[in-house]
């Protein structure tokens, strides 16, 4: 895989230190894309009301010590959902989200996860 060549270090931030970091960016993504996603106060509930059987998961991917993407990951019993990602044009050159994706199947299927949505893509622009 090309994103592994890149030099990615990869962080597996299970309790969300850097949450504030992803939400900030995602947050900007939205304003800037004119899009709807997750809050971050529903961002922030799911990180304060989660448990070992559900709750969020952050992975971040760093190029020379700086963040150039992240998901976040929400996991409820044996299934985890993509909830957010950010990738900047730094990590978009270094494809560091395909790398993340692929860490999260790892890390997932290591936990016992056994289904992992990545969501969809609507056909039809939103009403």
């Amino acid at each position: 895989m090309q994103a592994e060549r890149n030099s990615l270090k990869i962080i597996d931030d299970r309790d969300c230190t850097r949450l504030g970091w992803l939400t900030e960016h995602h947050t900007e993504h939205m304003e800037l894309g004119g899009y709807r996603g997750p809050s971050d106060g529903l961002i922030d509930a799911l990180h304060r009301h989660g448990n070992s059987t559900a709750g969020l998961r952050l992975l971040i991917a760093e190029h020379d010590g700086t963040p150039v993407s992240g998901v976040l990951l929400a996991h409820h019993g044996k299934a985890a959902t993509y909830l957010v990602g950010w990738t900047g044009d730094a990590g978009r050159k270094l494809r560091a989200t395909h790398l993340l994706l692929w860490h999260a199947i790892e890390l997932l299927k290591a936990d016992g996860v056994e289904w992992f949505d990545l969501g969809g893509i609507s056909a039809e622009a939103p009403a």
